[in-house]
């Protein structure tokens, strides 16, 4: 009886997967993203972390992805970060919150207020919530991550934006989407399956209009049911696949597409976000010299965007000074002046008046002092 009833079984998922092929002529319709054929773009793994020179020139100019096996295991938050210890020593600390699906646009609301909890009550109740933590992370819970020693200098050092706190129940999953940052994703607990898109297959991802001539942004493709009818064209797509256990960082490069699904019954996991590289910006490693950097805890890192932990205002995704910089000084001619007429009419709003736009280059200017 048993036998016969996984033959049942075989014959059923076969006769499914034929009328999705049948339904379109390929593999893959109406099925989650990645099954219209096997992986075949190969995620690099490494068991150590480099240094920054040679996570520079390896990995970040390059824009190829890569595995840090085991690197998490250094952080306090690997061996600390239960349920239990997170509800008694950070309990009372305020973190903002997103429907647990990326795709689901309704903020969930607590007794704080919309988009927010303690952490206390949302890991009393986040296996029956519709939410899932993502949000700066709280300044006292900085000692419990490690900052990766590829960071610790150079360009890097100086270009750290701010570190973002994952905490996630069984079924989280995002959208096929890019993040506007270069960043390191590091998994505490639990583990979490990626798949990856190369650049070159940008064109077959069906943006969203909105993410066109942006640095992030997402695809319109239902990654839960793919209809190959209305995208035939992610047919073409070659990916990569890997999962993060616990313990594990990947390094993503910025604006490269993934797409993430959670596993296990809790999840908790970092990204440290750091500025993009550009291929005019201007290298200096100097304080990489003869030094060979270890994992330090963030608080004891410069952070150019921070969170208290308190009911106050909850920010995500704040500006990259340093890209700011790198724009406005692109404006500048030989005596270091900048056109603000080019620069309005080319960056900003046409209606932007010139009194406006020079009080705010003059207050961004005045924080690269």
């Amino acid at each position: 009886m048993k036998l016969l009833k996984t033959i049942s079984l075989i014959y059923i998922l076969l006769t499914l997967n034929m009328k999705c092929l049948n339904a379109t002529g390929n593999f893959g319709h109406l099925l989650p993203f990645g099954s219209h054929r096997e992986p075949s773009v190969k995620v690099l793994e490494i068991n150590s972390v480099p240094q920054p020179i040679e996570f520079f020139e390896n990995y970040v100019e390059p824009r190829r992805p890569v595995v840090f096996r085991g690197a998490a295991k250094r952080s306090r938050a690997f061996s600390e970060w239960t349920i239990e210890n997170l509800q008694q020593e950070y309990g009372n600390l305020v973190v903002r919150l997103e429907a647990r699906a990326e795709h689901d646009n309704r903020m969930p609301v607590t007794e704080l207020g919309m988009g927010r909890d303690t952490v206390r009550h949302f890991l009393d109740n986040f296996k029956m919530l519709n939410a899932y933590v993502i949000s700066q992370i709280p300044q006292p819970m900085e000692k419990d991550v490690a900052i990766p020693p590829c960071l610790r200098c150079g360009n890097f050092a100086k270009g750290i934006q701010d570190v973002h706190l994952f905490i996630v129940a069984k079924g989280g999953k995002t959208l096929l989407h890019r993040d506007p940052y270069s960043n390191i994703h590091c998994v505490f607990n639990g583990t979490k399956d990626w798949i990856l898109v190369e650049d070159v297959y940008q064109d077959n991802l069906y943006q969203s209009e909105s993410s066109v001539d942006e640095f992030g942004g997402y695809s319109n493709i239902n990654i839960d049911a793919v209809d190959l009818k209305m995208f035939p064209d992610v047919t073409k797509i070659d990916y990569g696949r890997v999962t993060l256990n616990g313990g594990d960082c990947i390094f993503m490069p910025a604006s490269y597409w993934h797409q993430v699904r959670v596993n296990g019954e809790y999840n908790t996991a970092v990204s440290i976000w750091f500025s993009r590289n550009f291929k005019h910006s201007i290298q200096n490693w100097d304080d990489c010299t003869n030094h060979k950097f270890d994992f330090t805890p963030m608080s004891e890192v410069d952070v150019l965007w921070r969170f208290s932990g308190k009911n106050e205002t909850l920010t995500h995704g704040q500006t990259d000074i340093n890209l700011l910089r790198f724009l406005l000084l692109s404006y500048a001619n030989e005596n270091n002046e900048i056109s603000l007429a080019q620069f309005s009419k080319e960056m900003l709003n046409p209606k932007t008046s010139d009194e406006i736009l020079q009080k705010v280059i003059l207050k961004n200017l005045a924080m690269f002092k």
